[in-house]
């Protein structure tokens, strides 16, 4: 038999709470459900002995745990809530960093695409500009190797002797004076030191314009008559051209290099002819395959005229 509640020392309220289901309790308060059930059960082993004993967790401290419990899970909420909160934020500034990203990464690229349309324009109006520059120097040529003894005290002698060497050496008695707009050398006569005072100075070049390029390529079309004398009739170069010229000379395929109205032509060894616009046509591999190769139906003679028309490169 049971001993009544007040013998016992049991209370009515832990009777009742320890004869109720588990399944009101919270999900987070099962563990602390299940051991309060394990304790009705051995004091009801006890009891059914003959034994009273009080159980292991009264309903204070049962109860006392789940507000602890409570209060700490609300606790968590909060942080988790918090958590949140800085990871949407995090998010957001992430969003924010990539589309910066992508619109530094497009005003990147348009300016680049703007420098280099800039700098397209730059060597375009570069390259117009020396064209131009040429085409001004149409009516010139330069003479080389023509000394220059009696011209400080006659500074006409040095068109008297441009006009010597038209009529003398190239045969060419048309030509007068009077074809002749200017004629004088070119840059300033500079003293030498004295530890070479004994060797001579060369001659510096002379610059002539004539009225008439007919005239001037008349002149030069003659000029195979100068071959070993020692004086050399070549085109007015911008320095662009004539930095070109320099280096075609040298270019391991080059067979012979020339002028032709300010172009630079170029013959291989293979026999091909181009007219070689810069220097980025030498290390173009097209360009290199071209003036390797054999021309299929080499024309004969050597004037420019059949030069020119033997290669596709000069349109």
């Amino acid at each position: 038999q049971f001993p009544a509640a007040g013998q016992s020392g049991l209370s009515d309220a832990s009777f009742v709470f320890n004869e109720g289901s588990d399944s009101d309790l919270p999900p987070i308060t099962e563990g602390i459900a299940g051991q309060s059930k394990g304790n009705n059960l051995v004091m009801a082993e006890q009891q059914s002995n003959g034994e009273v004993t009080a159980p292991l967790v009264t309903n204070q401290q049962l109860m006392a745990q789940l507000q602890s419990n409570g209060r700490e899970l609300s606790r968590l909420t909060d942080i988790v809530g918090e958590l949140r909160g800085l990871i949407h934020d995090l998010q957001v500034s992430n969003d924010s960093l990539k589309k910066q990203a992508e619109e530094s990464k497009k005003r990147e690229e348009a300016l680049k695409q703007e420098t280099s349309a800039a700098r397209d324009l730059a060597s375009v109006a570069l390259r117009r500009a020396d064209e131009l520059d040429q085409y001004i120097r149409r009516n010139n040529m330069r003479i080389y190797g023509v000394g220059e003894e009696g011209e400080d005290k006659d500074p006409a002698l040095c068109e008297k002797k441009v006009m010597n060497i038209i009529h003398d050496k190239l045969g060419l008695k048309d030509v007068s004076p009077r074809d002749i707009e200017a004629a004088h050398r070119l840059g300033k006569k500079e003293s030498r030191p004295r530890a070479v005072a004994d060797r001579p100075d060369p001659p510096r070049g002379i610059i002539v314009r004539f009225v008439s390029r007919k005239i001037r390529d008349s002149i030069l079309y003659s000029r195979k008559k100068l071959k070993n004398s020692g004086v050399t009739l070549v085109e007015d170069l911008t320095q662009t051209n004539y930095h070109l010229y320099q280096r075609v000379k040298g270019y391991d395929l080059c067979k012979s290099a020339w002028t032709k109205n300010g172009k630079v032509m170029m013959e291989s060894n293979s026999g091909r002819v181009a007219w070689i616009k810069s220097l980025a046509d030498l290390a173009d591999g097209k360009t290199r395959n071209f003036l390797s190769s054999v021309p299929r139906n080499p024309r004969g003679g050597q004037g420019q005229g059949a030069r020119l028309g033997n290669s596709p490169m000069h349109q």
